[in-house]
């Protein structure tokens, strides 16, 4: 007969039946509000609702340490690591430039920190809005400020032209941005453009959603597939502590087969007799530890069958590995879902590849999640934004992961320049940053093609050092011939040292002749 567990005994020496653990495992809470914030207005005023409760998806962020951190690196990625101006034509204006940096300069938090919540409220809930305020709330005047707006106090209504937020029971109405109507911003009624004055006027909204087929006016959460794994690991957390708090850790199982009588529980106690008797009999072992554990299980009345009890110590290794790798298995899910390397999470586990598996999987963030993504917000300023301003020599970009490797750009430059490909300035421009080096302007040599050392621009110009070495060489050569010449011709020392007089004075007289016509 295969033996059941009666109970475990903890190591604190208390005695658990099979039943009442049970109990801890089964048990479950419901961490769901009642009802929405907007619940009434649903009707009301015609909103559309989501299909997750977006106050409990942002709930899930304080639930799950690896869901916040993933959320947070994300956001970061995407829009916390600042931006630039790139030049659309040859000859950019600096005006335009000059008008885009006291754009952003005017701005009430940092544009960074601005999209870096709004990414935030996409990755936690699906969907995000900014808000976005023109010159003097005017219907189609320059944008003068962008505002982030927390998600989980708004809605959309169901013609998605204008979108309400509720927010300590105070309700304010906003137009989709570029909406040909005005919207009157308390009652969320549609007007003839241009017809309301500023303080009546609701202000704009860019939407921006995780698309997904149920939910075409919200979208959906990265998370939204893992939410079990998040959910089994609070109750994984929940049931520890529960039990251990109560119990201690798992240290034997008792196993009693046969006809055995445990006796009626205690109404107080909640404990049988045999539960008592187990646990007397390890309060003495404990106390002596040499001593022989004798326990008597007793049998129903009339039972004529073998009674047989068993204990068996619970592994260490196996009572925490269970638990561990369950947590292992949701906190991989989580990462999945969101597609963020293990490593960014300042997850390092042993046993992994060796290789460019880090840089590789950084390469396929990058361009899989966090550079589409930036392309959202970039569109919003280049092509909603900008025109607005009269910007048309510019465009604005965020700043993404490099995933550079900056000892392989070096060598391909050098490769560059010594094929003539690519000129020093050009080499500096690529991978000067990293050691503060500036490109030089006034050296026509730094921008020249060589090949093998050699300049090829201008026809094969020869730079002034070469051609000096060259007039060097040749001087010495014609003093060595002069001065063979003379010996030969002259076998006398009077008559060679008159020689060579006069040739040097022949060439003072060509130096003092070049330095009077200022050569």
């Amino acid at each position: 007969m295969a033996m059941k567990p009666f109970a475990i005994v903890t190591d604190i020496n208390k005695v658990v039946r099979l039943d009442v653990l049970k109990q801890y495992q089964n048990e479950a809470k419901s961490q769901q509000l009642e009802k929405s914030v907007f619940a009434k207005e649903y009707k009301e005023d015609r909103l559309v609702e989501p299909l997750y409760e977006p106050l409990i998806m942002s709930k899930l962020l304080e639930l799950n340490t690896y869901h916040m951190r993933a959320c947070k690196q994300k956001s970061l990625d995407i829009a916390g690591k600042g931006w630039e101006l790139i030049a659309e034509n040859d000859n950019p204006s600096e005006e335009q430039k000059i008008r885009v940096e006291e754009f952003f300069d005017k701005q009430d938090f940092p544009i960074e920190e601005t999209f870096r919540r709004t990414q935030m409220d996409m990755e936690g809930a699906g969907y995000a809005g900014v808000e976005v305020v023109r010159e003097a709330n005017s219907f189609d005047g320059e944008v003068q400020l962008i505002n982030h707006l927390p998600a989980y106090t708004l809605r959309v209504h169901e013609s998605g032209n204008k979108y309400c937020q509720k927010w300590n029971n105070k309700k304010v109405w906003f137009r989709n941005f570029g909406y040909e109507k005005d919207i009157e911003k308390d009652s969320g009624i549609e007007k003839e453009p241009k017809s309301l004055n500023s303080p009546k006027r609701g202000t704009e909204i860019f939407w921006m959603i995780n698309y997904f087929p149920r939910s075409t006016f919200y979208g959906i959460s990265d998370i939204v597939p893992a939410i079990g794994a998040i959910t089994g690991d609070i109750s994984r957390r929940d049931y520890n502590i529960s039990f251990f708090t109560n119990y201690g850790i798992p240290a034997y199982i008792v196993y009693i087969t046969g006809d055995f009588d445990p006796g009626v529980e205690d109404p107080k106690t909640k404990k049988t007799p045999l539960e008592t008797a187990i646990a007397d009999k390890f309060k003495e072992l404990s106390k002596n530890p040499q001593s022989v554990m004798i326990i008597a299980v007793p049998k129903k009345d009339n039972s004529m069958g073998e009674v047989k009890i068993e204990l068996k110590a619970v592994s260490t290794e196996i009572k925490e590995a269970s638990f561990r790798m369950y947590r292992i298995d949701n906190r991989d899910e989580v990462i999945t879902a969101h597609g963020v390397p293990p490593y960014r999470l300042g997850i390092f586990e042993t046993g992994q590849l060796s290789g460019n598996l880090g840089k590789e999987s950084t390469i396929i963030y990058n361009d899989s999640i966090i550079i589409p993504k930036q392309k959202i917000y970039e569109e919003f300023i280049n092509f909603y934004v900008f025109p607005t301003l009269g910007i048309t020599d510019w465009r604005w970009e965020l700043v993404s992961i490099d995933t550079r490797d900056e000892d392989v750009e070096i060598d391909r430059c050098g490769k560059l320049i010594t094929f003539g490909m690519m000129t020093p300035n050009q080499g500096i421009a690529h991978v000067g940053n990293r050691y503060k080096l500036v490109q030089t302007t006034d050296n026509p040599a730094m921008d020249m093609h060589y090949m093998a050392g050699r300049p090829i621009d201008l026809g094969g110009f020869i730079p002034e050092y070469d051609i000096a070495s060259m007039l060097d060489g040749l001087k010495s050569k014609l003093v060595e011939v002069f001065i063979e010449d003379v010996r030969k011709r002259y076998p006398k020392d009077d008559d060679r040292n008159r020689a060579f007089q006069k040739m040097l004075d022949s060439i003072q007289g060509n130096t003092k002749g070049n330095n009077r016509r200022g050569k």
